[in-house]
């Protein structure tokens, strides 16, 4: 079955609204945009490339979508697939990717790309790794290079993207049956997967000892780099630890790196979610602060990620403590080998992101990050993992009940419409009014 028209969506927006044109007119195709509805750019991130054959990014687009593409492409999400991948598939070269663009010259991109530079550097980036991304800064470019590379008849539907989005957010939960009893508060990291420098090693190591000195639990990604020695080094110490990764089907070019998937020995608690971005929500709904080191593409994105959830007090970004209060999860950035300052600067160019660097704390040290999350834990000393499992299944991963939203001041129009049928069409009709059901507050 053949769709009719393709579709290229855009992130940000186009200073030369001529392009939408173009596209339009020229070769016929379909254009969605987020219109700078930047409220909730993870969780829409999926359903926005799921629609899209080709997808278009500017400078301006949010840092979240800008990583998001290189990252989610890298592993090769089904959603950033050109076609369904066929049952026989043995290698990355039946997973074609869906073609990115980042249209601009090359100093709108120039704040962009030198957040790579210190990972580069330090050896936190693999070679090429945006070479997924076509960069072009002429709209007859950008339109040669689409007329070029979109395939105009995709035999697919949407059914694709409603599997998808049917699975459970964890596919997979693998626990280590000779494993100790893990402590009260965990402590998430965020890092490399492929780097070989010895010092950033190091400061796995030392992040190991922290968690021992202090009693705390490790989770980070189960991966290889710094996640392998960082849980290798905890279970010499005796620190119980979490591995949140991702299901094959979610990124099948990171399978392929892998060679197989399954609980690594040196992981106590494995869990695979279905993508990079439920992983995030899995990631905290475990934790009580996060702590990104050395890292690059794939940690920024995850630390973006996590400043944006705090930005919008997303429940799972939050914990009980022994005293009934609800506290917010910190977010550390260690940032011994100077790889995060272009991307802390980054945000603070950007008057639109500064509420996100406000979520993020820089620290010079493990030492500086351990004495105050110590203080911040003896203030808001959290509920046990016991009193934890006895809530309900969402209480218990999430903490806190999901809140009430008050859309009123939002959609005014669409509360206005919903009480006048609240008050005539449902009551007549026996069923709860707007009201009586909770979904909008006056």
């Amino acid at each position: 079955m053949s769709r009719g028209n393709p579709c290229v969506f855009m992130f940000g927006e186009p200073e030369d609204q001529s392009i939408r044109t173009a596209l339009r007119s020229e070769l016929h195709v379909g254009v969605g945009s987020d219109n700078g509805l930047l409220k909730d750019p993870i969780f829409t991130f999926y359903e926005n490339v799921a629609e899209a054959d080709l997808v278009i990014a500017y400078p301006n687009a949010h840092p979240v979508h800008l990583l998001s593409l290189i990252a989610e492409g890298e592993v090769g999400h089904p959603l950033m697939l050109q076609k369904p991948v066929q049952a026989t598939a043995t290698g990355k070269q039946d997973y074609p990717l869906k073609p990115i663009v980042f249209f601009g010259n090359e100093a709108d991109w120039a704040p962009f790309k030198a957040q790579f530079v210190g990972m580069k550097h330090g050896g936190l980036l693999r070679d090429g790794f945006d070479r997924i991304v076509h960069y072009t800064d002429s709209v007859s470019g950008l339109i040669d290079y689409v007329d070029k590379t979109l395939i105009r008849e995709i035999p697919t539907t949407r059914l694709h993207y409603y599997k998808y989005n049917k699975q459970p957010s964890d596919i997979s939960v693998l626990r280590n049956p000779d494993a100790g009893i893990p402590s009260d508060i965990t402590i998430a990291f965020f890092c490399s997967a492929s780097t070989k420098d010895p010092a950033h090693h190091a400061h796995a190591r030392e992040a190991a000892k922290m968690l021992a000195d202090r009693g705390w639990n490790a989770l980070d990604g189960g991966g290889s780099g710094l996640m392998e020695t960082l849980n290798r080094a905890c279970k010499e110490l005796g620190v119980y630890t979490y591995g949140v990764s991702v299901d094959p089907s979610g990124a099948p070019l990171l399978f392929f790196e892998r060679k197989g998937s399954g609980r690594p020995e040196h992981v106590d608690h494995y869990i695979e979610s279905k993508g990079m971005i439920p992983r995030i929500e899995t990631y905290h709904g475990h934790s009580h602060a996060s702590i990104a080191y050395d890292g690059g593409v794939g940690s920024a994105q995850e630390v973006l990620m996590t400043a944006q959830l705090l930005a919008q007090n997303h429940p799972v970004m939050s914990y009980e403590t022994v005293d009934g209060n609800v506290v917010q999860k910190p977010l550390y950035i260690m940032d011994g080998s100077r790889i995060w300052g272009e991307v802390l600067k980054e945000l603070e160019r950007r008057p639109e992101f500064r509420d996100l660097r406000a979520q993020i704390q820089a620290r010079g040290s493990f030492r500086e990050i351990e004495q105050e999350l110590g203080e911040y834990f003896r203030e808001h000393r959290p509920i046990s993992r016991s009193e934890r499992e006895r809530h309900s299944p969402r209480a218990r991963y999430h903490d806190v009940p999901l809140p009430r939203v008050d859309i009123s001041s939002t959609f005014p129009d669409l509360v206005q419409r919903a009480r006048e049928l609240g008050s005539n069409g449902s009551a007549e009709s026996g069923r709860p009014t707007t009201r009586e059901r909770g979904d909008i507050q006056p």
